[in-house]
């Protein structure tokens, strides 16, 4: 049942004409949903954008970061209360060009070692971003040159990439992206995993 206003004489084709106006713009067209619907995209992609900034890493999961106070952020570098930015290289920490002199190693065989062990008679062990381990033997040279040369029998720890590793007699001891902490026996090349990626190391 239609409304009519008082005063309204809908003979009046003026009348008649304000009346179905009023009624077009009574009706949701769709264009007009239409035109409204990027402006909520944008808005709920917003809201979810702005809770995920506010997620933290585990194990903090969805307390949000909280602002530091001003005795905490005067300790950070270059603070009232916090090291020289940029730092005083003085002393051991004093910039050289020894580097440079530096001869380089194994540059097209080895790719990737995060560092360099030495094993007790004084070889280099280095273990690659596959996996493999190589060992370099020190040869003398005439003149009285130290060099190195790579063995041909290659340990392989497994899938996973590497991290950083350390000797400690016999044993390699390997941190790996994949499988956690092992080590390996550079004599007979078992593995021996101490701390799966995601558990705890095993009870003494």
């Amino acid at each position: 049942q239609q409304r009519i206003a008082p005063g309204f004489d809908l003979t009046s084709r003026r009348h008649r004409r304000l009346h179905e106006q009023s009624r077009h713009h009574r009706r949701l067209h769709p264009w007009a949903l239409m035109r409204t619907l990027p402006a909520l995209t944008i808005a709920l992609l917003a809201a979810f954008v702005h809770r995920c900034c506010l997620r933290m890493a585990d194990p903090f999961g969805d307390v949000a970061g909280l602002p530091i106070d001003e005795a905490r952020a005067a300790l950070f570098t270059g603070g009232p209360n916090g090291s020289a930015f940029p730092a005083a290289l003085v002393g051991v920490f004093e910039s050289n060009r020894r580097l440079r002199g530096a001869t380089l190693l194994f540059t097209e065989e080895v790719v990737g070692s995060e560092c360099v062990g030495v094993a007790p008679n004084g070889d280099l062990l280095m273990l690659d971003r596959n996996g493999f381990v190589f060992r370099a033997t020190p040869q003398q040279r005439k003149g009285g040159a130290l060099a190195y040369e790579l063995s041909k029998e290659r340990h392989y720890v497994g899938p996973g990439r590497p991290l950083g590793f350390h000797v400690a007699g016999e044993w390699l001891y390997v941190c790996c992206s994949l499988k956690g902490l092992l080590r390996l026996h550079l004599g007979s090349g078992a593995i021996e995993l101490l701390s799966g990626a995601t558990g705890s190391p095993p009870s003494p």
